[in-house]
């Protein structure tokens, strides 16, 4: 009589589960980078459609943008004892240039907790994503409630005392100039500190306040709750003031070692109310050209 064997035996299935693991190996790289470059993607979808509700509030606002933040207390957390930022995008919000707040969200961000015991913790900053934990951190310090969204204007271009309408004339081009950018505050700038007397570009407070929140090689850094920014390399998108996003990796110098002049402004010429050098704030972008 002919006997029929049924099931595996343990070689065989041993070698089914070699091959899935192998494949497995092989498959979980590229799927974790087609997830980032799909979010990616859908974060530089999102600030196009910015770009083009700030130009359409401009066109109805006498060529003014709508000003970075607008503080009030807090309406959303009433009794927290902290403030709103009401910030250019709940102006965008509130005023239906876009038609809803997940314009203001990349999928590739954290957003803020809810219950705001989070919001003093500085265990749970640390714990946190880089970008947020400088959220919390620096909501702590200011007194407001923590940003709610994932994208800061250029304060040279929409702070409070800019003053600057969407057709300035610059002396470079619109498309070197930085307009909004993945961050994890309303607004982001390059701040000024002292050295022997002299002024000079704070690299690290601008990088801090620009979310450096996709996938790129990272180096550790001191966490927020301890001033540091947690990181010192990543990636983002950045909106220009031409209209167009560009994806660049986190580097950062000064005009002066970067004597090609090439890359992109933050504080452009004609944008400087404290009539420093604007040249100080020419960054130069790993990644750019």
């Amino acid at each position: 009589m002919r006997r029929y064997r049924l099931g595996f035996t343990l070689v065989e299935l041993l070698v089914v589960i070699a091959i899935i693991a192998i494949l497995a190996a092989i498959m979980f790289p590229v799927m974790m980078k087609a997830k980032a470059t799909a979010l990616r993607s859908s974060c530089a979808s999102n600030l196009a459609q910015i770009g083009k509700a700030l130009k359409m509030y401009a066109q109805d606002y006498q060529g003014y943008w709508p000003e970075m933040d607008n503080p009030i207390p807090s309406k959303e957390f009433p009794g927290c004892g902290r403030y709103d930022l009401n910030s250019w995008a709940d102006c965008l919000i509130r005023t239906k240039y876009v038609s809803s707040k997940k314009v203001f969200i990349c999928p590739a961000a954290k957003t803020p907790s809810r219950d705001i015991a989070d919001w003093n913790d500085p265990a749970v900053w640390d714990a946190s994503p880089v970008g947020l934990g400088n959220n919390y951190a620096r909501a702590a310090a200011w007194g407001f409630v923590p940003y709610q969204y994932s994208y800061a204007a250029n304060y040279w271009l929409m702070g409070s005392n800019a003053g600057i309408k969407v057709d300035e004339k610059w002396a470079v081009p619109v498309s070197r100039i930085i307009w909004i950018a993945e961050g994890n505050w309303s607004w982001f700038q390059c701040q000024y500190e002292t050295a022997n007397g002299k002024w000079r570009s704070s690299d690290w407070y601008t990088l801090s306040m620009i979310d450096w929140r996709h996938p790129a090689p990272t180096s550790p850094g001191k966490p927020p709750s301890q001033g540091g920014t947690g990181t010192l390399d990543g990636a983002s998108n950045f909106l220009l003031l031409d209209g167009h996003v560009v994806w660049l990796g986190k580097y950062i110098r000064l005009a002066t070692e970067n004597p090609e002049k090439k890359g992109f402004y933050i504080n452009p010429p004609g944008a400087d109310p404290i009539g420093l050098p604007s040249d100080l704030d020419f960054l130069r972008w790993f990644g750019a050209e």
